[in-house]
C-alpha cells in the first residue's frame, strides 16, 4: 500500500497566487510526499480526509454452510468464501447464487486443512454477474460449521493466490500465527480464517488487521484481512481463549496492476488552516519514487486538477 500525504501551510491574506513544490521521503516502499500549497484566499471550507480500505462488503456469516451478502454483488469483483467445521475430512465444494467459479481448496495448496479436530478452508472467485448472492460451502458430513464471505473490488485485487498457509495449534493455545507468506506484488490482500474447538472459545484479531467477522456459539471462528505493503513476507495471527484446538488458513491474493484508490478530486481546504490528505494506491512491485511535482513513471497515470478552491491538477505516476 502506498500512501502519499499532502499538507498545506496557512496562507497570509495578501497572497493571491498558487504555487506548489514537493519534497519526497521513502521508507520501506511507503512514500510520504509533503506538498506545500500557497492558496489563494477563497471561501472554501472542508475537512481533510484519510483514505478508505477498499472493501465492498462483508457478508453475514452463518452457523452452517452458507453466507449471505447483504447487498448485491458486482460482476467481476473478487469474492472470498471461508469456512471451518468438525468431523468431515471431505474436500469442500463452493458455489453461489451467481454461478461464480470458485477455486477448489486443497491440502497441497494449503488452502485446506483437515488434520486437526477443526478443519478449515478458503476459496476465491470472480463474481459471474450482478445481483443478490449467497455462498454455499458444502462439506459432506460436516458438523459445527461456520461460513463467512467478503467482496473486494476487481480493480484492486485478482483471484490469483500468491501464497497460502495452514496451521494447527493444540493444547489450549493462547495464539496462532501463520507461516510467512511471500507476496509477488505490493498491496496483496492478506485474508485469514481461524476456527476453534470449543463452544466457549473466542478469538481476537491480530495487530494491523481489520476484522471480517467473529463468530461464537457452537465452537468459534473469526476472519481478518489487511492490505500488505511492499511485496515480501507477511504473517497473520489471532489470539484465542478457551479453545483446545485451533486451525488457521491464510491466503495472499495478488493485487491488480498499480491503481490509485483515492478520489480524483481532493476535498476543499480552508483559508489559513493546515491541510493534509493521504492518497492511497495499490499494486506494482518493489520500492517507489516520486518525481517532479507529483509526476510518476509507471504503468498507470492519474490526472487530477488543482483549482482555485484548493483542488490540484497533476499527472501522478509511480516509478518502480
Amino acid at each position: 500500500m502506498i500512501r502519499l500525504e499532502t499538507q498545506a501551510k496557512p496562507l497570509k491574506a495578501n497572497k493571491r497566487r498558487t504555487h506548489c513544490r514537493a519534497a519526497v521521503m521513502r521508507s520501506n516502499g511507503v512514500i510520504r510526499a509533503m506538498l506545500w500549497l500557497v492558496l489563494a484566499f477563497l471561501p472554501c471550507f472542508a475537512q481533510a480526509q484519510t483514505p478508505f480500505i477498499p472493501v465492498v462488503q462483508i457478508g453475514v456469516a452463518s452457523s452452517g454452510n452458507t453466507c449471505v451478502f447483504s447487498n448485491p454483488v458486482a460482476s467481476g469483483n473478487v469474492l472470498i468464501g471461508s469456512s471451518s467445521w468438525e468431523s468431515s475430512t471431505s474436500t469442500p465444494s463452493v458455489t453461489d447464487t451467481r454461478t461464480s467459479s470458485y477455486s477448489v481448496p486443497t491440502l497441497a495448496a494449503k488452502t485446506l486443512s483437515t488434520a486437526g479436530n477443526v478443519k478449515a478452508a478458503v476459496s476465491v472467485a470472480t463474481a459471474a454477474s450482478n445481483g443478490a448472492n449467497t455462498i454455499t460451502f458444502s462439506v459432506s458430513g460436516a458438523t459445527f460449521q461456520w461460513t463467512s464471505c467478503a467482496e473486494f473490488p476487481s480493480n484492486t485485487w485478482t483471484t490469483t493466490i500468491d501464497a497460502a498457509d495452514s496451521q494447527i495449534a493444540t493444547g489450549t493455545p493462547a495464539s496462532i500465527t501463520s507461516a510467512t507468506l511471500t507476496t509477488a506484488r505490493n498491496s496483496d490482500l492478506i485474508y485469514a480464517h481461524v476456527g476453534g474447538f470449543n463452544s466457549g472459545g473466542a478469538f481476537v484479531i491480530g495487530g494491523g488487521y481489520t476484522t471480517a467477522g467473529i463468530q461464537q456459539g457452537h465452537d468459534s471462528a473469526a476472519q481478518e484481512f489487511k492490505i500488505a505493503g511492499t511485496n515480501g513476507g507477511y504473517t497473520a495471527s489471532f489470539n484465542t481463549t478457551g479453545n483446545t484446538d485451533v486451525t488457521l488458513v491464510t491466503i495472499a491474493l495478488r493485487s491488480a496492476p498499480i491503481t490509485f484508490q483515492s478520489p480524483a478530486l481532493l476535498p476543499d481546504g480552508a483559508l489559513s488552516k493546515a491541510y493534509n490528505y493521504t492518497l492511497l494506491a495499490t499494486g506494482g512491485t518493489g520500492a517507489y519514487a516520486m518525481l517532479n511535482h507529483f509526476r510518476y513513471v509507471a504503468n498507470r497515470t492519474l490526472s487530477q486538477q488543482f483549482d482555485m478552491c484548493h483542488h490540484w491538477n497533476s499527472k501522478l505516476k509511480l516509478q518502480q
